[in-house]
């Protein structure tokens, strides 16, 4: 018995780039509404299927659409415009000036349309497309009512031991700090210790850090809770507290399924060269096992996040991205942060080198993570995509063991802070190495 559909596709050359890349000669093709229900050789097609319409494809080629990966649609506008030129003549010379002038988002939206048409003419139906007008970043990601361009929110959680970035995200503007260093917690194991800053203590935070067993020592402001104030007047060095939920922290509990009941806690005053008092905040209850003296240097370590963002924000550029959609924002992230951690994993082996090579010094030396993480940016393709990996990596561990710096314990200056100010970068139309 016969099956009916709206349309059978007969006497072609059927291509069906599956994962066998199978070839119907002569093939056919049933189709009912906008679904493709059955592919194989003529005959087989015509003994099963019925149709008021076929078509004869008179052996011409029936095969998937071809997908364009990189376009930029609009400048089908532009099309004509100088040809034969040297590519940056004709991209600084002509293009920029022109796009700088006359793009817009009617211009990028007929330049589209135009182009989809003959994209259909020529079978292509499908295409990634990168041009100005971000309005896809903007909705993905959102960003303050007063800025003037689209933000997200970058988070990671850090091995501040061995500088290993163990979860990165980059995610809404509006998510929050706490929700994603909540969502961390599942990254770490039993007993493991996250140390935040002072944005981060937060009731509900701290319930599920109890109920999942992990360790946290966070910096406290004096507003954050009565009990600090308490410790701050009474001038002792450490001393547990209970903390109790308020009506928020209880609705907050409930809305992320955490036990509200009451967490203790002990406070830890942390005095600066400068005679400023700090708080910290810990779940390391035993004085024995976790002397109050432990916990400056303890904290410090903190710092070691901090360089890591100066590496990501100078160093590579994290905001700088080579297109104008989330998807290329997501891809361009996480490709840093792997360099990142491979740079950062070199650097381990190479520092075991230098302290070798540098033994007989006056001071210890340290591999200079910039030109570690410039060698790992030149090489990188070459080392996972080439035929000598273990070659790329002796000649990064060596030119690695080669730059250092020496380190000078006890020296600080002052931090010279600038006006703050969002990054421009221009757009990433340079010519490949």
């Amino acid at each position: 018995m016969t099956k009916s559909v709206d349309l059978i596709l007969t006497n072609a050359v059927l291509l069906t780039m599956d994962e066998d890349l199978q070839v119907f000669e002569p093939g056919a093709l049933a189709i009912i509404g906008d679904t493709i229900v059955a592919v194989g050789m003529d005959s087989e097609i015509n003994n099963a299927y019925t149709s008021a319409q076929l078509i004869d494809c008179g052996g011409k080629v029936l095969m998937p659409g071809l997908i364009n990966a990189h376009t930029h649609l609009p400048m089908t506008l532009l099309r004509g415009l100088a040809d034969d030129l040297r590519l940056d003549v004709w991209l600084m010379g002509y293009m920029m000036p022109v796009e700088r002038e006359f793009v817009s988002p009617d211009f990028v939206q007929l330049g589209t349309k135009i182009a989809c048409a003959e994209f259909i003419r020529s079978g292509v139906t499908c295409f990634a497309d990168m041009y100005y007008f971000e309005e896809d970043i903007a909705k993905a990601f959102g960003g303050p009512v007063d800025a003037n361009r689209p933000m997200a929110r970058y988070s990671r959680l850090f091995d501040v031991l061995n500088k290993i970035i163990v979860r990165a995200d980059i995610e809404a503007y509006a998510v929050g700090e706490r929700e994603l260093a909540s969502a961390y917690l599942y990254a770490m194991l039993a007993d493991d210790l996250a140390i935040y800053d002072r944005g981060y203590p937060a009731f509900w935070l701290f319930a599920q850090h109890r109920d999942m067993d992990r360790h946290f020592c966070a910096r406290a402001s004096v507003t954050f809770c009565r009990e600090i104030e308490e410790f701050l007047s009474s001038g002792t060095r450490s001393a547990l507290v209970t903390l109790t939920a308020n009506a928020e922290a209880r609705r907050q509990c409930e809305e992320y399924n955490l036990s509200s009941e009451p967490i203790t806690v002990r406070l830890v005053r942390v005095e600066l060269k400068t005679g400023e008092v700090e708080v910290l905040i810990t779940s390391l209850l035993d004085e024995q096992q976790y002397p109050t003296a432990w916990f400056k240097q303890l904290y410090h370590h903190r710092w070691g996040v901090e360089e890591d963002y100066k590496r990501e924000k100078c160093r590579i550029e994290i905001e700088n991205v080579s297109g104008k959609s989330a998807l290329v924002v997501r891809q361009d992230f996480h490709a840093k942060v792997l360099a990142l951690n491979l740079a950062a994993m070199l650097v381990w082996v190479a520092q075991a080198i230098a302290d070798r090579l540098y033994a007989h010094r006056r001071h210890p030396y340290q591999i200079d993570f910039a030109n570690a993480l410039s060698q790992m940016k030149n090489n990188l393709v070459r080392w996972l995509r080439g035929t000598a990996p273990e070659q790329v990596v002796r000649y990064l561990l060596t030119e690695m063991a080669r730059a250092v710096e020496a380190v000078r314990p006890e020296r600080s200056y002052p931090r010279n802070k600038k006006p703050q100010k969002l990054q421009d970068f221009h757009g990433n139309m340079k010519r490949s190495r």
